[in-house]
């Protein structure tokens, strides 16, 4: 790997190497300039011809376990697939790679027919350093297009261009996407060519659509049904098994949690395109009890003392326990699952439930250790439990916050519960943070296998 290369550059050169030796139809569809030796930060659009569609999806997988990677994982709809991928290339350890891939197979709406003609990939494809990528004014138009009919909107990314093209090279461009039909294609014009202060553009948005779902079903009524039907499924489906993961990362005051989280986070921000969340302690859909009580101290302040609180008593640990349980499962599934469902995601936890198990005096919960496990059993289980753990002695000194017994004592219940099951692993924060970086990723890349 060239020294001005990023570290995506391996899966990017075995990608399109692949593809092209294959004889496969593509189109890098927008911010190809630096390919193949760097994505610049942003995702990789794919257009490819449905027909091929698992000869590409194959020669996908094949690149990303050539590069060393793995998906974290797959959203797979009618038109369009989601990968987001992230791996250690030549297993060079100061080196992780993260990218976002969109597979747009043909372009199509909500399950509709393919609404552009197989001649995209010989009449508006061009050569960049050996990768095929659309023709600019086409990727414009198309680039408008999916936001209107996806969002309702139009970016100002697009539309500029889009103007540009819609004025001069319009004839070419809806040739290319006559199956959109007469009535869809004079809509898409009108998006394109017009000021949108001057247009109704939910109003041309809404008939676009009604004219392409029409156009699809009078084509073909059970084709049309059928994707209908497997469009819809897929979605109700990532509910019911989402394709992201939901990773927890625990440890004693002084274990590094903090510094392994931003160690980890460029993989997986790159891996998924900005879109990895991360949590403290729980998922916060209520607000920490001490704002409820008027005082300022809340989950993310910084604890210098976390002992120093007096622990309430059994009536009101029962009833802290019981605001917990609410938050960690309501909270789960209206802000966490939706996070996981929507595409192959990570949601990291610093801290999690099971801190109420190890430390509850942290928490001010005085209750016997039968009733706080009935608890950790009963909320929402993570994919993967990365369990930090040190010397006792060197941990108490990084923060000088609780003596030594008490952190011992945290260290062996931490190094009893990973020992519990097989989601959780127990890794030491004793070697260098890049030592610690890698056997985290590692691990992660091992429950994303599973």
């Amino acid at each position: 790997m060239a020294n001005n290369d990023r570290p995506e550059a391996a899966f990017l050169e075995k990608l399109f190497h692949n593809l092209n030796d294959s004889g496969l139809n593509y189109a890098v569809m927008r911010n190809y300039e630096l390919l193949p030796r760097s994505a610049d930060g942003s995702d990789l659009d794919l257009l490819i011809d449905p027909k091929q569609e698992q000869l590409i999806m194959d020669c996908i997988s094949d690149s990303i376990r050539s590069a060393n990677g793995i998906a974290i994982g797959l959203v797979n709809t009618v038109g369009l697939s989601k990968i987001f991928a992230f791996g250690q290339p030549d297993n060079e350890d100061d080196q992780w790679w993260g990218l976002r891939l969109d597979i747009c197979k043909g372009v199509v709406y909500r399950g509709s027919h393919n609404l552009i003609e197989e001649t995209v990939y010989s009449e508006h494809v061009k050569d960049h350093h050996g990768i095929k990528v659309l023709s600019s004014d086409l990727a414009a138009v198309l680039g408008v297009m999916k936001e209107v009919l996806h969002n309702g909107e139009i970016g100002d990314r697009y539309i500029i261009e889009a103007s540009d093209a819609a004025t001069e090279r319009w004839h070419s461009i809806s040739t290319v996407l006559s199956p959109i039909g007469e009535n869809g294609l004079n809509s898409l014009y009108k998006i394109c060519s017009s000021d949108p202060n001057e247009i109704s553009l939910t109003s041309e948005a809404k008939h676009m659509r009604r004219n392409i779902e029409r156009r699809s079903f009078l084509d073909c009524p059970v084709s049309h049904v059928s994707k209908k039907i497997q469009y819809y499924g897929s979605r109700i489906l990532r509910i019911v098994k989402p394709p992201g993961k939901m990773i927890v990362l625990l440890g004693t005051d002084g274990a590094g949690k903090s510094t392994v989280i931003e160690a980890i986070k460029p993989a997986l921000m790159d891996a998924t395109h900005k879109a990895l969340l991360v949590k403290h302690l729980r998922p916060r859909l209520f607000p920490p009890l001490g704002r409820i009580k008027e005082k300022t101290r809340d989950d993310n302040e910084v604890v210098t003392d976390p002992h120093g609180a007096v622990a309430s008593g059994y009536f009101l640990s029962l009833v802290r326990l019981a605001y917990y349980f609410l938050d960690y499962t309501i909270g789960y599934w209206l802000l966490i699952r939706p996070a996981l469902s929507k595409s192959p995601n990570i949601v990291l936890f610093d801290r999690y439930a099971y801190d109420i198990l190890l430390d509850p005096k942290r928490l001010r919960i005085n209750l016997p250790q039968w009733a706080l496990r009935i608890f950790v059993n009963i909320v929402p289980k993570p994919d993967l439990t990365i369990c930090l753990y040190g010397d006792p002695e060197v941990l108490a000194q990084r923060k000088n916050e609780l003596p030594v017994q008490e952190v011992e004592r945290q260290v062996n219940a931490l190094v009893s519960f990973s020992e519990k099951g097989e989601e959780r692993i127990l890794i030491s924060t004793e070697s260098t943070i890049v030592e610690t970086r890698n056997h985290i990723l590692n691990s992660i890349k091992d429950a994303c296998e599973q």
